[in-house]
């Protein structure tokens, strides 16, 4: 009986993980899959909102299941004067929603110089790391949520971390992108919430 017992432990051990990987990665693989149709249809105005936990099991309201690293992918695109957010989450489930009024588009128009400063902000970074200058370290389990905005003549993408713990030093917070960046997640999050209620 110990045999089986230890047999049944190892299993899950080895097993139990990998499955939870295949789970986690489920929101990006059907993201890639809908970024490439929304390419093929020439839609060139996307905002992607990446949003979950890294190093903890995220517990859906509408399920039983919690799954480790969990993560639910938001794109809103823009095609002839419509809005679209489109959701994948770590279940395969995808939910739509269709409205005509959107400012978050505009909204990274009038910011766009300011969100270029981040690249400047890394590259001092960047340079004083080669000097041997030291940075502080990073949490390895936290809550994020992740900005990638894909218009013409320009991209970004940001990953803001959501730790409350104050352990960490996150002097990027003081810029005025990052403002801008955190601005621009809770502004979508507010239109997603209004989205839904219609």
């Amino acid at each position: 009986m110990p045999l089986r017992r230890t047999l049944l432990v190892t299993i899950l051990t080895v097993f139990l993980p990998l499955f939870s990987i295949g789970q986690a990665q489920m929101p990006e693989q059907q993201l890639k899959s809908y970024l490439l149709q929304l390419e093929k249809s020439n839609v060139d105005t996307i905002l992607i909102i990446k949003s979950g936990c890294s190093g903890c099991a995220v517990k859906y309201t509408d399920t039983a299941k919690a799954v480790t690293n969990g993560q639910t992918i938001y794109v809103l695109w823009q095609a002839m004067g419509q809005f679209r957010i489109v959701s994948f989450d770590d279940f395969g489930r995808q939910n739509n929603y269709l409205f005509d009024t959107c400012s978050l588009f505009d909204t990274i128009k009038h910011y766009k110089a300011v969100l270029q400063q981040k690249e400047v902000y890394y590259k001092k970074i960047r340079e004083g790391l080669k000097k041997g200058r030291f940075q502080p370290p990073r949490p390895i389990h936290y809550s994020y949520n992740a900005l990638i905005i894909k218009i013409p003549k320009f991209s970004y993408e940001y990953n803001v971390i959501e730790n409350d713990t104050g352990n960490f030093i996150f002097p990027e917070r003081k810029e005025k992108w990052f403002a801008v960046t955190k601005k621009l997640i809770d502004n979508f999050f507010s239109l997603l919430e209004t989205v839904r209620s219609k």
